[in-house]
């Protein structure tokens, strides 16, 4: 979870029905209402499983989807499905849900079209990357997990370009600032600043496995 999580939430009614009363924790299936603990459980279980998901098809956005339940079916009920309730943080606001679907499924088509990157240089693979991380991060599909779906997604698609996506080579807070500044700024210029700055990250944590002869 998030811890501005406040600011997801604050803005719509509707998410109280998702939350335990008089609080900010979500429901969840081991009935834990303090938001740390379900916050430490969260994150010990998805990061368990996140190493089991290398055979995860992601052809599609139904895929996609998968993949979220997959990693936190343990803990809601809801893992896998399409929020139905707008999330906004801070100021910056994500994707209105009633386009998830749309926008998500024409998300695919376009990385089909571009065959997931494959065969790509390394300065083409890094630039479509830092643009998709941006697109995902703006529809903003599920309620909760979206950092971590997209990590293993991203992670998948490296895989299929054999390449390795290590994150613990960069700052998360510094990738959710960018994500908060792009949300917010909708100035072409500032943007594309914003977009070197994350090419910039992919290419850090890119490794490429065949020169470092990982099998």
């Amino acid at each position: 979870m998030k811890m501005d999580i406040k600011n997801y939430y604050k803005h719509y009614r509707d998410w109280e029905e998702y939350l335990y009363p008089n609080t900010y924790v979500l429901k969840n299936k081991l009935n834990i209402k303090d938001f740390d603990t379900l916050n430490i459980y969260e994150y010990s279980v998805t990061s368990d499983i996140s190493g089991n998901l290398v055979n995860n098809k992601i052809e599609n956005f139904e895929d996609y989807c998968n993949l979220h339940y997959n990693l936190f079916n343990e803990i809601y009920d809801w893992a896998g499905e399409i929020r139905t309730v707008n999330m906004g943080k801070g100021s910056s606001y994500f994707l209105n849900w009633k386009k998830i679907s749309e926008y998500g499924e024409n998300l695919f088509k376009d990385l089909r079209e571009k065959n997931f990157f494959i065969g790509y240089n390394d300065n083409d693979f890094f630039e479509n990357m830092a643009a998709l991380h941006f697109k995902i991060n703006d529809i903003h599909p599920f309620r909760e997990g979206n950092g971590r779906t997209e990590k293993a997604f991203m992670k998948l698609i490296g895989l299929k370009n054999n390449k390795i996506l290590d994150y613990s080579k960069i700052n998360n807070e510094l990738i959710n600032s960018i994500d908060w500044l792009y949300g917010k700024n909708k100035d072409e210029f500032n943007r594309n600043i914003l977009l070197e700055d994350m090419i910039a990250i992919y290419g850090q944590i890119t490794i490429n496995r065949e020169i470092k002869g990982i099998n």
